[in-house]
């Protein structure tokens, strides 16, 4: 291989590389921007699923993650009884 044909070599390898790494940035941010409304989804099947939930009022995330881990807690104590 001469210099010129391995110096195209190298300037076809880095514009596929860069076009991979471009491509991978793209994808990353797609996924990045359906993560909203999958939290969103999955805040609000917790909702439906435990019942201590108040219903009157919108909570926020935080809320809901300390209604779903004292209905676990609760959960555990009501099982965890000797009978």
């Amino acid at each position: 291989m001469t210099l010129t044909q391995i110096q195209k070599y190298k300037m076809v390898e880095t514009a596929a590389n860069y076009t991979n790494s471009h491509q991978q940035l793209a994808l990353m941010e797609a996924s990045l921007e359906t993560l909203p409304s999958q939290e969103s989804a999955l805040l609000d099947k917790l909702q439906e699923m435990v019942p201590i939930m108040p219903r009157e009022r919108e909570l926020s995330k935080l809320e809901i993650i300390n209604y779903v881990i004292d209905y676990i807690r609760q959960l555990r104590e009501e099982y965890n009884r000797p009978i």
